[in-house]
């Protein structure tokens, strides 16, 4: 079955598409937002508002990969085909200040490796810090090796501890040097062990092949030296390396807001040990146990009380992620509520910062929505 035919069962929701509708699109905070929303008591509800938003639109999830990129590295382990102690010079034989660090400090920004980086730019984008730009390559059309924009990636390490009970510095680097050795350690692309993984069905980026996606998927920004960037990866980093034929851990999967839901719900029956989980309770466990000093745990996120993307009723065990393009997920296992919601709030320019204020906004009111349901 595919999201068009589980949307048709589900039905919209006319309450959660006014939501959306006032919440996000209309104060331009994106052109279209997709919610997928579900409370075990309540089941599955859904809403979508804007110019292309329908159910099974795929969007670019931008950093909500990242989840995927650790289920899957949590498979292989599971699997007994990797361990979360193998460092990067361990399995991609790199021999740079990164090659020290290992799987699961990757997978929980803390390895010590900085935030960003063009890696397929000589110069790596120049200075570091603020709002990550769009950068033209060195040459028209030029790509470099992927084992080039490796050892780009673990050339450098910040002047800080390693390990999982390290401060963390959130970095796309890190996941990068991630994505390459779960492919090598399975033996298969990252693409195809997301699928196995989360079940997101979209999960491919710039070697896209089904002749309708570009049509399908939401545009996410309207680029000087790209043109309109539609149906390939949003994130130059994970744009390139795909060129290239590598795997990008940080970011590149496209999915549905049922096929994220599908990837949290099924997490869940990890955490509760359900006999068909895709990861045993324990590893589940660990992937989202507390880590000191910061809200990162291992491929998740966590909520700041007072201060989150996810409102003020998500409960403190609250886990999930956000994506650059205007994506989120989160998941309270304690309250077993879900919050999908997709957007493409970079187009057509990812100047736009509205959406930040809209997500605390949006989450509140699926409680309040959901309160009212359940009196």
């Amino acid at each position: 079955m595919d999201d068009a035919e589980d949307a048709r069962k589900v039905g919209v929701d006319a309450a959660l598409t006014e939501l959306v509708e006032r919440l996000v699109v209309e104060p331009g905070a994106a052109p279209a937002a997709v919610i997928a929303w579900w409370r075990e008591d309540q089941g599955v509800r859904l809403g979508a508002a804007g110019g292309h938003a329908d159910f099974d639109a795929p969007f670019d999830l931008a950093s909500v990969t990242k989840p995927a990129t650790a289920l899957a590295a949590a498979q292989l382990v599971a699997a007994g085909r990797a361990s979360f102690d193998a460092t990067v010079g361990d399995v991609l034989g790199l021999d740079a200040p990164a090659s020290v660090a290992r799987l699961d400090a990757l997978l929980a920004h803390r390895a010590g490796l900085p935030a960003w980086g063009a890696l397929y730019r000589a110069d790596l984008g120049g200075p570091r810090g603020g709002a990550i730009p769009s950068l033209p390559p060195d040459e028209p059309e030029l790509v470099p090796p992927v084992a080039v924009m490796l050892a780009r990636a673990a050339a450098r390490l910040e002047d800080r501890p390693t390990g999982l009970d390290a401060e963390p510095l959130y970095s796309d680097l890190g996941y990068v040097l991630a994505g390459a050795m779960i492919a090598k350690l399975g033996a298969a692309p990252l693409a195809a062990q997301w699928r196995a993984a989360t079940g997101l069905r979209d999960a491919a980026t710039c070697r896209r092949e089904e002749p309708e996606f570009d049509a399908r998927v939401l545009p996410t920004e309207v680029v000087s030296w790209r043109g309109e960037v539609r149906g390939v990866v949003h994130d130059e980093n994970a744009c390139f390396l795909e060129r290239a034929g590598g795997d990008p851990g940080h970011a590149g999967a496209f999915g549905t807001a049922l096929a994220v839901l599908a990837m949290a719900r099924g997490f869940l029956d990890a955490l509760d040990g359900a006999p068909a989980a895709r990861l045993p309770r324990a590893l589940a466990a660990f992937l989202v146990e507390p880590r000191a000093r910061g809200s990162h745990r291992v491929g998740w996120d966590s909520v700041t009380p007072g201060a989150s993307s996810a409102g003020a009723h998500f409960g403190p065990r609250t886990f999930g992620h956000l994506g650059f393009t205007g994506t989120s997920v989160w998941c309270d296992p304690d309250a077993r509520a879900i919050a999908v919601l997709l957007t493409n709030r970079t187009y057509p320019s990812r100047a736009n910062a509205k959406l930040r204020e809209a997500r605390p906004r949006v989450h509140d009111a699926l409680w309040a929505l959901a309160r009212r349901r359940g009196s």
